[in-house]
């Protein structure tokens, strides 16, 4: 469970990891502009990015309305593909929280609901994706984005213990033998990667951290 400085989220997929992408009824990836999965993350990503800077807020908010209004024929979607609907009552509960933070202008608590939506999408992933790889990417990139969410709380040990369970999804990718050659120095990066987020950690250096989230975030896009 990630909690915020003044109010509380509940996410958890083991960790409370949380990403990945949305199917469609017919079983294709809905990864256009609207989804959940590609909106939620366009939001965390400029709230992230601007961690040395000033949120522009009215965007985020705009971004946030855009998701929420998006949200009613994803819904559709995922009881289509019988999703558990605790599952699906959870991320609209995690996507009404997030907005209420961002409509507040709380930058911490915004990443904190937006991670734990994050850990609800990747649960919800688990019930329908057949790929092993996919779904244990998701879970990967949602106990890193449950990690940076909360580094400025200066809550490190939860910090580890998220990247910890991040190392432990991407172990059962780095095992997998049926990943191809061309996709091996991608996964390889990966992992050192997440090495080197929780030594960050450990030294307990903000900027470090940063620049192996960016880089880490960004190949384990290309991956999965």
């Amino acid at each position: 469970m990630v909690h915020g400085e003044s109010e509380s989220s509940e996410g958890s997929g083991d960790s409370q990891g949380q990403s990945g992408g949305e199917k469609n009824g017919s079983g294709q990836d809905n990864q256009g502009n609207d989804s959940p999965q590609r909106q939620s993350k366009m939001i965390a990503n400029n709230i992230l990015n601007s961690q040395r800077g000033e949120v522009d807020w009215n965007k985020m908010k705009q971004m946030a309305e855009n998701l929420y209004s998006s949200w009613a024929v994803i819904e559709l979607d995922l009881h289509a593909l019988n999703v558990k609907p605790e599952e699906i009552l959870q991320f609209s509960n995690d996507l009404k929280a997030s907005v209420m933070q961002i409509e507040k202008e709380d930058k911490t608590n915004s990443l904190i609901t937006l991670a734990n939506s994050y850990a609800t999408l990747a649960r919800v992933i688990d019930e329908y994706e057949t790929n092993t790889m996919t779904k244990q990417v998701s879970y990967t990139k949602a106990n890193i984005i449950n990690a940076y969410a909360i580094l400025e709380t200066n809550r490190w040990e939860d910090c580890a213990n998220f990247l910890q369970e991040a190392e432990n999804r991407f172990n059962q990718v780095v095992n997998d033998v049926s990943i191809g050659v061309n996709q091996q120095a991608e996964i390889n990066k990966v992992y050192v990667l997440i090495k080197e987020m929780q030594e960050s950690v450990k030294l307990q250096d903000i900027s470090l951290f940063y620049i192996n989230y960016k880089n880490g975030m960004q190949t384990l896009d290309s991956i999965g």
